[in-house]
């Protein structure tokens, strides 16, 4: 064999095997992205972590335990009152991700000097994950109420 025929050979192994790379990470996004969607996880961790945050802003209310999680409530039932489809994997995830970050920013002295790191945050996404698809229960229910035929 001449060195051209090994270089054409080797060129089309390897552009074989290219394309079986990424068509098979083709197929493995598809799959993952039928399951969980990550650019409404992004769109949801924006909308709850701006739901979780602004009551804290409202002087006469911010005082209040727990407003960040009604807020956070509110956002949920917001979004699961517009979309139209169940998107349930992506607000529990986006409501953990947002609940854990700011019981740890918030307790953040007490996590580094402590030893509870893991319990605050086991906590934090725990009730994040139940308030966030609790108030998309709800938001899907009403819209499904609203627009449900009356027979």
């Amino acid at each position: 064999m001449s060195t051209d025929e090994l270089l054409r050979e080797r060129e089309e192994t390897a552009s074989r095997s290219e394309s079986q790379a990424s068509s098979r990470r083709d197929r493995f996004v598809s799959k993952i992205t039928g399951v969980f969607s990550p650019r409404y996880f992004l769109l949801a961790l924006v909308v709850l972590s701006i739901g979780l945050f602004v009551p804290s802003f409202i002087p006469i209310i911010s005082a209040l335990p727990g407003v960040g999680l009604v807020g956070l409530f509110g956002a949920a039932f917001a979004l699961g009152g517009i979309g139209d489809t169940r998107q349930y994997l992506e607000i529990g995830a986006a409501g953990a991700v947002a609940v854990g970050v700011s019981v740890l920013s918030r307790y953040m002295t007490i996590a580094l000097v402590g030893s509870n790191v893991t319990e605050f945050a086991t906590v934090g996404f725990g009730v994040g994950i139940v308030v966030a698809v609790l108030g998309y229960y709800f938001g899907r229910d009403l819209r499904d109420g609203v627009t449900r035929d009356i027979e």
